[in-house]
């Protein structure tokens, strides 16, 4: 069960959301701040939230909803609303609470998500603990060769290294690991942009499902030291 935050003023405009609620909405904050809720509610279940609102308006009291969200891709999210009415009178919150769906896990834009929850870790790990004890570098190189070719970007020895914190040599000699695993794909003197192999991709993104909570085969398994 995954949860996110709103607060609205009794009208319905919002005022304030976490990125949990964007996450769910598939929108940004810019976006999501100073609209209508109609303007995310499936047409359907407006009418039901605008009584909502009345009532809360007229009574104060907690109250509870079942509705869905209508994201830019064209997908339904189904989500369960508990609001409270703030100090401020005219101030709404919105604890909502949706389950996690598979389907939406194993997209494109599911995957990225996970990438980036995984990076994140990774940053925080070599934080708390320092680059002595981190020695993921395999990792990083394959999450961030991924990265570059989800968001349209070019990966080389040099942005790896770069984006990677790690040492372009160390960098080289983890590529020509990966390329003799048949993971990744670069030419002999790794000049030239650097790709994930179809093998690579799918091992990739089976780590990222099992990452996100969803038990995989096929994982990435290599010699940890070189």
């Amino acid at each position: 069960m995954l949860s996110a935050h709103c607060v609205s003023t009794t009208s319905g405009v919002i005022l304030d959301v976490d990125r949990a609620f964007c996450t769910l909405v598939q929108r940004n904050e810019r976006s999501l701040i100073g609209a209508s809720y109609k303007t995310i509610t499936l047409p359907d279940d407006i009418a039901k939230s605008s009584k909502m609102l009345r009532s809360m308006t007229a009574r104060g009291a907690p109250s509870t909803l079942q509705k869905r969200y209508r994201r830019p891709d064209g997908t339904v999210a189904h989500a369960s609303l508990l609001v409270t009415m703030a100090r401020e009178r005219d101030r709404l919150l919105a604890t909502v609470t949706w389950e996690r769906c598979p389907a939406e896990d194993a997209s494109p834009f599911g995957l990225w998500r996970a990438a980036l929850r995984l990076q994140r870790l990774y940053e925080t790990r070599r934080q708390e603990f320092g680059e002595e004890l981190f020695g993921d570098h395999l990792g990083v190189i394959l999450l961030e060769v991924y990265l570059a070719e989800a968001e349209g970007r070019i990966a080389t020895q040099a942005t790896i290294s770069n984006a990677a914190s790690v040492s372009a040599p160390m960098v080289g000699r983890w590529i020509k690991v990966l390329c003799q695993y048949g993971l990744l794909q670069a030419d002999r003197d790794l000049t030239d942009v650097i790709h994930l192999s179809h093998a690579g991709l799918m091992k990739i993104e089976r780590t990222l499902r099992a990452f996100d909570g969803e038990p995989a085969q096929g994982m990435i398994t290599l010699p940890r030291e070189m």
